[in-house]
């Protein structure tokens, strides 16, 4: 069980110090992968870290604040605030 854990925590440090995130399409490519990795007891270690990995991205899609338009990006931007 803990080598389970330590690869599902190698899977979600992964998605981490990715420089972007993972398509939605590699993600959900991957979760079929899982379960038949799964399946098989030599190979479980592998599918609890691609399982960190699935979840972790997933997670990183839902809870991303969405991208700005490129128009934005030419703008000036005016800050206030109290320090």
């Amino acid at each position: 069980m803990a080598a389970g854990a330590l690869a599902f925590l190698l899977g979600v440090i992964t998605v981490a110090r990715l420089p972007g995130l993972p398509p939605l399409a590699l993600l959900a490519a991957l979760i079929p992968v899982v379960v038949l990795a799964a399946r098989y007891r030599r190979l479980r270690w592998l599918a609890w870290g691609l399982a960190g990995l699935v979840w972790a991205g997933l997670h990183v899609q839902v809870k991303a604040p969405p991208t700005l338009p490129a128009s934005f990006l030419e703008q000036p931007v005016t800050a206030e605030g109290v320090v």
